[in-house]
């Protein structure tokens, strides 16, 4: 569970390059090749599309390409035009087109799905050698330490369109996030980049040497020194994650989605259902902090879809959904507590329930980190969960999360014994007025922090916390960082009556293993489950990849494996022997 990110509990989030394109037979007639284009609107950002149809001697072949994501191709798999109805499949970016084509053959009028999401889309028919390619003429990547141990790596790509005017794209290797669409506006030696979609903003001036750019990140009230140098794009880092599931699959996937009314949001999601006529048991993935999406991918790792693959080729059945406000799901996810994600993970029960192919009496929940928290809160409320797996989940209050996750990592990292203790000075005294009083004011948290501060005569100590303090406070401002603080999980476990599956990395430094699984144990002892399990995995860290390190979240990036091969055999066993 880790707030020190970037985006404030909001993972940059990676626009899916959305395509496509239409063609009526009698537009190829007079050319083997015609190009398309047109601007879909996602919101957040406007992006140029293009789309290449080629006949062939049995039916067409089409590429698509995101324009201002450097002309990144996405392949058509599937084409079909009849009666002057087109539809494509582009399964890279779980899409499909339907559009018509109109009397004069020179535009086209359809509707885009993705993630159970539609837009609207016009294409016009350009002329060959006028389509608007733009090529990349600059690169930039740049590493920055929001925290210690944190180390964040970005990159900048700058494209010149046929016009003169300029677009860019913004990455994020250490998040596993490429080729998101930003605002560039670039005069004289200035750089500015915007993403509104999660408040960010950076602004950089060229130095002398005109291959550096000096300049800051800004996300909020959090604020970053972060230099950019020029390089090739062959230097951008590329990830290597053999674990991540490939086509061709023995198994259903559906792109599904259902509504929460509760919060007045929709969520899209990923069905995968075992071959056969079914019913079959079923978990719901849970994320962890931080809006995630389906495959709760970081990094270029995809946990989830490791583990739904695992599972349904066993025969189990796995709804993995995007948090509300990510991906193809909607919902206000800033404002939102666990308690209301909760009430996501209920409508995915609700949605499997009404589901020929899931038996609704044995639905479990698979939560990760806060998911971990989460599906005891939910299991604890209803009796129509069967089992719950609790990966890397809580048995202490968030206040006591909070302070051993960055003792432990500021330890791993070398910090000195005289900053780990004014660190945890700083986080007894402040974090202590929210678990007593979840409703005191942020006035009172700035005062108790200067405070503490105004007590300490040493300089070089005030020193040391000084930047805890400020951290601290401002983390407190945040509705979900209150509830988890003053939340107490062992409380409800021991009301949770289905079966129990709790395994935590004994190399965690993020939720810490005897710390946690030590309360859970003894609530599931205190309480009534069905039955229950507590697993200790040696040299596994937080997101379950074995180690040979500290288990520090330096290295999540470095490690190729996503998700340990033991921790999914243990979870695939014991779910096929509860739901047998």
């Amino acid at each position: 569970m880790q707030l020190s990110k970037l985006i404030n509990r909001s993972r940059l989030a990676a626009l899916a390059i959305i395509l496509a394109t239409t063609m009526a037979p009698n537009l190829i007639a007079d050319d083997d090749t015609q190009v398309w284009q047109g601007e879909l609107d996602f919101g957040v950002a406007m992006l140029t599309l293009k789309v290449e149809i080629k006949e062939e001697k049995q039916g067409y072949s089409a590429v698509a390409y995101s324009v201002d994501q450097g002309n990144t191709k996405i392949p058509v798999d599937k084409v079909e035009i009849a009666n002057n109805k087109i539809i494509l499949k582009l399964s890279a970016v779980n899409a499909s087109f339907k559009g018509t084509i109109g009397k004069t053959g020179k535009d086209c009028n359809g509707t885009f799905t993705q993630h159970g999401r539609d837009f609207e889309l016009k294409l016009i028919r350009q002329e060959s050698d006028k389509a608007d390619s733009p090529k990349l003429v600059e690169f930039w990547k740049g590493t920055f330490e929001p925290e210690k141990g944190i180390k964040l790596e970005m990159g900048i790509k700058v494209f010149r369109k046929l016009d003169g005017s300029l677009t860019a794209t913004l990455d994020s290797y250490s998040q596993g996030v490429t080729d998101l669409p930003v605002e560039l506006v670039k005069q004289d030696d200035s750089y500015q980049v915007k993403y509104p979609a999660a408040n960010l903003e950076y602004s950089g001036t060229l130095d002398e040497s005109r291959k550096r750019l000096v300049g800051k990140i800004k996300q909020g009230s959090s604020e970053h020194e972060l230099a950019f140098t020029k390089a090739n794009f062959e230097e951008a880092p590329k990830f290597n994650r053999p674990q991540t599931p490939k086509a061709p699959f023995p198994y259903e996937s559906l792109e599904v989605n259902y509504e929460n009314p509760k919060q007045s949001a929709k969520l899209a999601g990923t069905l995968t259902l075992p071959r056969g006529k079914g019913p079959f048991p079923v978990a719901i993935t849970i994320s962890g902090s931080g809006a995630s999406d389906r495959d709760a991918s970081h990094f270029g790792h995809k946990p989830f879809f490791v583990i739904a693959d695992h599972l349904t080729r066993q025969g189990i059945a796995v709804l993995r959904f995007d948090d509300r406000g990510r991906g193809g799901s909607t919902g206000d996810f800033s404002g939102a507590t666990s308690a209301d994600f909760a009430t996501d993970v209920e409508a995915g029960i609700e949605f499997l329930k009404r589901h020929p192919k899931i038996d609704a009496d044995k639905i479990g929940l698979i939560g990760h980190s806060e998911g971990g928290l989460i599906a005891p809160m939910v299991a604890a409320e209803r009796s129509d969960v069967h089992f719950i797996v609790m990966l890397a989940g809580t048995g202490v209050n968030g206040g006591v999360i909070l302070k051993s996750q960055s003792t432990a990592i500021m330890k791993s990292g070398g910090e000195s014994e005289a900053k780990l203790e004014a660190n945890r000075k700083v986080h007894d005294a402040i974090l202590s007025l929210v678990e007593k009083n979840p409703d005191v004011t942020h006035d009172e948290i700035k005062a108790a922090g200067k405070s503490l501060l105004d007590s300490i005569e040493d300089d070089t100590t005030r020193g040391l916390m000084e930047s805890s303090v400020k951290q601290l406070v401002a983390i407190l401002k945040s509705e979900w960082v209150r509830y988890f603080v003053s939340h107490d999980p062992a409380k409800t476990l021991a009301n949770v009556e289905c079966h129990v599956l709790a395994m935590n990395g004994e190399k965690d430094l993020q939720v810490l293993c005897d710390l946690n699984m030590n309360p859970i144990e003894r609530a599931l002892q205190q309480g009534s489950p069905a039955s229950f399990k507590i697993v200790r995995l040696p040299n596994t860290n937080h997101v379950f990849q074995e180690t040979d390190g500290s288990g520090s979240p330096e290295d999540y990036q470095t490690i190729e494996q996503s998700f340990s091969p033991k921790a999914l055999k243990i979870i695939g066993d014991w779910v096929q022997k509860v739901t047998r």
